[in-house]
C-alpha cells in the first residue's frame, strides 16, 4: 500500500462563469475523465450520484468532494476555482469558491482517507486559499502547491 505523504494534485481547473452544481461537475467530469481513464459522461453520473447522496463537505469557501467507484481506473486530485460563491452544500448555508477533489478507485481505501486528511489539514491555511482566490491562471495556481511552499511543508 501507497500512502503519500504529500499531495501532487494532477489538475488545476478555473471554472469562471459556472454557476450550478450540475454545470460545475460536468465541467469537472469533462476535465478529470482523461487522468482517471473514465468516460465523462460516466464520470459525471457517478459525481452526480455521490453529490445527490452525500453533498460536499469543508468550511471559509473551501469544498472538499471525493469519490471511489469501481469504474475508476486511477486516483486523481484536482482543485477548481469558481469567480463567484455558489451554495454547493445541501446541508448548510455556507457559500463555495473552491472545490478540492479526491476521485479514486474504489479498491483505495486507505490511500483514499489519507488524501483527504492532507488536504483538509492543507485546506485550512487562510492563506493558501486567499493566494487561490486571486490566482489569474492554472499555472499560478499550480505554483502554489511546490514543496517549499510554507503552507505545503505545513501539511
Amino acid at each position: 500500500m501507497n500512502i503519500p505523504k504529500y499531495i501532487d494534485f494532477n489538475l488545476f481547473i478555473r471554472c469562471i462563469g459556472l454557476r450550478g452544481s450540475k454545470q460545475i461537475f460536468q465541467h469537472i467530469a469533462h476535465e478529470t475523465s482523461f487522468f482517471c481513464e473514465t468516460n465523462p459522461q460516466e464520470l459525471f453520473d457517478i459525481f452526480i450520484e455521490r453529490y445527490n447522496n452525500y453533498g460536499v463537505s469543508g468550511e471559509n469557501g473551501v469544498a472538499i468532494f471525493d469519490v471511489k467507484s469501481r469504474k475508476i481506473d486511477k486516483q486523481i486530485m484536482f482543485v477548481a476555482t469558481l469567480d463567484k460563491e455558489i451554495d454547493l452544500n445541501k446541508h448548510d448555508t455556507s457559500s463555495t469558491d473552491i472545490i478540492v477533489g479526491v476521485i479514486s478507485p474504489e479498491s483505495y481505501g486507505a490511500e483514499h482517507l489519507q488524501s483527504l486528511a492532507i488536504i483538509a489539514r492543507l485546506f485550512r491555511s487562510h492563506d493558501l486559499c486567499s493566494a487561490l482566490r486571486e490566482s489569474k491562471s492554472e499555472d499560478e495556481m499550480k505554483m502554489l502547491f511546490m514543496p517549499s511552499q510554507d503552507w505545503m511543508i505545513a501539511a
